[in-house]
């Protein structure tokens, strides 16, 4: 969705009733961009921290004296900059890893060829002390490995950040805003919420948004379009999937 037309569907929601639209003008006048473009920021960082919209895979290379994994770019190969002697996230100079990770969701680990000469891979459990081979997150952004196997590498599938919009952008044309539009609902609703809020309107009001986004939420969740067993499709050859 062009920006433009989710400037469209702002002007025309109930944001239209405070000053961010002109009434005469029918859009949002550009003096107002950078406020409107932090709050769509800060509702598609919410709508991912809900749901898994942008989901990646990192592969961390594992050495044998190390056991948490710190899932920064201070530890990716395409980070020349960096002087850690151990770099074990593995990346590319065209796909580099730019510290994006909301949640590690699942782990997996390469397994030997089967009876049809295929490679198949197996999942780890997380954060199960009950599970001899489970991996922990200490940390939102850390895998432990209690028990790493050097020259091996696991797969660490993450939901990741959405794409910053500048707030300083003026073209808004040219401006793709990448997100499902099943969730342009909540989208509006949570934008609403902190807009009213800063604006010190009646806290009924801006808590009435806050009700209507989780309900917006909870039918997107009965709709299954989220759901574990929807996401499972792991792209490994490509290393990331929305």
């Amino acid at each position: 969705m062009k920006l433009s037309d989710l400037m469209e569907f702002i002007t025309y929601s109930e944001t239209g009733n405070l000053f961010l639209s002109g009434e005469e003008e029918g859009k949002i006048r550009s003096k107002h961009y950078p406020k409107i473009i932090s709050n769509i920021n800060m509702a598609l960082i919410e709508l991912h921290k809900r749901f898994p919209v942008l989901v990646k895979v990192l592969t961390v290379q594992q050495y044998q004296h190390i056991s948490n994994y710190i899932l920064t770019r201070e530890y990716a190969w395409s980070n020349t900059a960096s002087t850690q002697t151990y770099k074990y996230i593995i990346d590319s100079v065209t796909s580099p890893y730019n510290n994006d990770l909301l949640k590690i969701e699942r782990v997996h680990a390469e397994e030997c060829e089967d009876s049809c000469g295929q490679n198949d891979f197996r999942e780890f459990p997380l954060n199960d002390e009950n599970e001899p081979w489970s991996l922990f997150t200490p940390s939102y952004n850390i895998l432990q490995i209690p028990f790493p196997i050097a020259e091996n590498a696991v797969f660490v599938e993450y939901r990741a950040y959405p794409e910053k919009i500048p707030v300083n952008t003026t073209d808004i044309e040219s401006v793709e805003v990448n997100f499902p539009e099943i969730l342009l609902e909540p989208l509006l609703c949570y934008m609403n919420y902190k807009l009213y809020t800063a604006v010190g309107t009646e806290k009924q009001e801006s808590g009435l948004y806050m009700q209507r986004y989780e309900v917006e939420c909870q039918k997107i969740d009965q709709l299954g379009v989220y759901n574990r067993d929807t996401m499972l499709n792991l792209k490994l050859e490509t290393r990331e999937w929305v």
